[in-house]
Formats: structure tokens, sequence, C-alpha cells
């Protein structure tokens, strides 16, 4: 055969020419064959008797992370001076794992990131996690969701090609993320690099920022965050921002506005949908003198208030208010004016406790009334004597 095959960043899973006899390049100082950056390319196959012109480089195998050793060692022994390297992936075809740091620890510093169709990687995601994962990989096939984390910095410095999981998947989803103010991929050159990137709901990524990545990607869908939960910088009322954010996960008031949500605006149950699924909330919430008997913000992450110095929760005062619902890994501002919660008799010692711990610094007092849960007493002068001045 005389002819040169070039074999470059194809869709190829297999090559095998199992009768050659002699192969000759299309002109000299050509490789015969140019096999190169095939990431799904398995099988390369030539007869070890093939016969080609003495001293001529007739093939070129490399950047290619699926081929075995055995094929790699069986080239370089059919042409011992030919460019041929072994680029083979240790985090090829990932199907399961046990935890992202066991990935983490499988394919860090690999060029090459192969799941299996249909993989997807999702939870449990972090900063220091991610940037070794994707810290040398250069192709990478799989899904990546990045939705509702603490991240601050995504960039992947060598990626060249990352292609989705499934075609009906985006390769990149980057959602709800609140300190999220860099995504990069300095290696991309063209609008081939990324199979399928969705973006929104970041409010800290920049339109700039946003358009260059747009450069970047095919099927993308690239949103600019619009604070208060679409509503945009106003004006807009108390209610309707309440209303707005509803089973929203990054709650923020527009720049320049100081939203305060109080009890006696909103129902409880309305507040409790605000608070639902909310990650991030930027405003004042100030629950007093209600018959709220609850508030439950189950995925709150951080809580930022409205103005500097202001409290950004006020609970107080509150004789039917029991159950304070706060995840464990919410984060506070340890300052003495970030959550206030005082004379709510009907609040657990235990959940008191449990604030104390999220915050030391904050104003948070347990207010035990004398006067609950009461069976009999003598005469009503010891029952005025008990329960004069008691809340509850």
């Amino acid at each position: 055969m005389q002819a040169c095959l070039v074999i470059e960043k194809s869709t190829f899973s297999s090559l095998q020419c199992p009768y050659l006899e002699r192969i000759v390049p299309c002109e000299p100082g050509r490789a015969v064959f140019e096999i190169i950056e095939n990431v799904n390319l398995l099988t390369f196959s030539i007869p070890s008797t093939v016969v080609f012109p003495e001293g001529e480089k007739v093939v070129i195998v490399t950047g290619n992370p699926l081929l075995p050793q055995g094929t790699i060692t069986k080239l370089k022994t059919i042409c011992p001076f030919c460019d041929i390297k072994y680029d083979y992936s240790k985090c090829r075809m990932v199907e399961t794992f046990g935890s992202v740091e066991e990935l983490v620890e499988r394919c860090a510093g690999q060029p090459v990131i192969i799941g299996e169709p249909g993989f997807t990687l999702q939870y449990n995601l972090t900063e220091k996690l991610l940037e070794r994962l994707f810290s040398e990989a250069v192709e990478v096939k799989m899904c990546l969701v990045v939705k509702a984390t603490l991240i601050t910095n995504l960039v992947f410095p060598k990626l060249t090609k990352w292609t989705s999981c499934a075609q009906d998947k985006p390769a990149l989803t980057i959602v709800n993320n609140p300190f999220l103010g860099r995504l990069q991929f300095p290696m991309c050159t063209n609008q081939e690099c990324i199979s399928g990137v969705v973006i929104e709901g970041n409010p800290l990524l920049s339109i700039t920022e946003l358009n260059q990545i747009k450069s970047w990607c095919i099927n993308c869908n690239l949103q600019p965050y619009v604070p208060a939960c679409g509503l945009g910088n106003g004006p807009f009322t108390v209610q309707q921002f309440v209303q707005a954010c509803a089973g929203q996960q990054i709650i923020k008031q527009p720049q320049g506005f100081e939203v305060t949500i109080q009890s006696t605006e909103v129902t409880e149950e309305e507040m409790n949908s605000f608070c639902s699924q909310a990650i991030f909330i930027e405003a004042c919430i100030v629950i007093t003198n209600s018959q709220y008997q609850s508030l439950r913000c189950p995925y709150l992450q951080e809580v930022r208030p409205c103005k500097l110095g202001q409290p950004a929760i006020t609970i107080v005062d509150n004789a039917q208010l029991q159950t304070l619902e706060f995840p464990e890994l919410v984060k506070f501002e340890e300052v003495e004016s970030m959550i206030v919660v005082k004379n709510n008799p009907l609040i657990p010692p235990s959940e008191i406790a449990f604030l104390r711990n999220l915050c030391p610094l904050c104003d948070i007092q347990h207010s035990n009334s004398q006067c609950k849960e009461m069976t009999v007493v003598g005469s009503v002068e010891e029952l005025v004597e008990m329960c004069q001045g008691a809340p509850v």
C-alpha cells in the first residue's frame, strides 16, 4: 500500500489491516499511518512482518488513551525508531465509584478522563477535589453537574475537548452557585471544545465571562443571573419578593436595595416556602410578636444581612414558636448582630444550644416559661404568683 492515512481526533474505535505486506508513504518524509488523539480508538493492528523503506518513520501513534500497552509494544517492535507513544489512561471507561474522593484518587493527573455512556458526576463536589481531578485533563468524556455549591473558582487549565456522556445531555451544567466568580477554559480555541453547556443562577459570573464561554461550546444555554429571583432591580414589594423567591436556591437582593421581610407582612406558610429550598439568602428576616410556630430553612448554606451591622435573622417574642430548622453546615458571620433569638419560650433548649454552636457570638437566648405544663395549684393567688409576667 502506498498512501498516507491520517486519523486524528476521530471517533474511530478500530483500524485493522491484517493482510498488509508492504507499505510506502505517499511522499518521502511522510508517515503511512498518523494515528493521533483518538479518544475512542481501542484497536490498531498491522502485521508484524510488514515491510517498509529503510529509515522511514512510517508510523506515528500518539495521544490514543484507549490503545493497550500490548499494541504499543508490538508497533515499536515493527518500527523501533517511529514516533509511537503509550498514552493509556488510568481513567477510562469509568462506570461506578464509591466516593468522589476515590474517583479523584484514580483519575487525578490523567490527561484523558472517559466515563461509560451516561456517566455523570454531580454529588459532594468541592473546589479542591475538582481542581485535582481536572488539573491535567486534556480530553474529558462525561457529564459534570455543579449545582448549589460553595465553589468560587472552576478552571480547566489544559482542556481542549469535552464530550457529553449522552447526546441529549449537556457536558457541563453549572447552576445556582452563589460564590462562583470564575469559570474558565484557557486552552479552548473554538466552539467544538465543549459539547453542551447550561449555566444559570450564578450571581457572580459576569456577562463578559459568559460571552467568552459561549465561544467554546456547541448548544450553549447561558443565562445571566437576574437579582431578586428574576424580578430584577425593582421596584417590587416585599410580598412580590417573597413569592418570586419561593422554592428558589439563590435569594439575593438587588444591589443598592435593603430587603427586610417582616412576619407582619407575610404568613408563616409564605415565609417557610421562601426558605424551603434556599442555599443562600441575602435579606433580613424579622419574626416578632407573631403566631408563627416554625421557621424551616433545611438547605441553607449561607445567610447575609440586608444591611451591614443589621441582623440577618431576628426572632423575638414569639409565644407559639416551637421549631427553628437550619442545617449543621450553615455559615453565619461570627458577629453579635447576625442572629438574634430571644423570648421564644417554646423553643427547646436543645435547639437553642444548636444555634449557639452555629453562631457562638450571636445573641441567642433561651426563655423558659415558669408557667407551662402545670397540673394543679393550691389557690388563685399561688397561680398568679407563679405566672405573673410569664409570656406563656
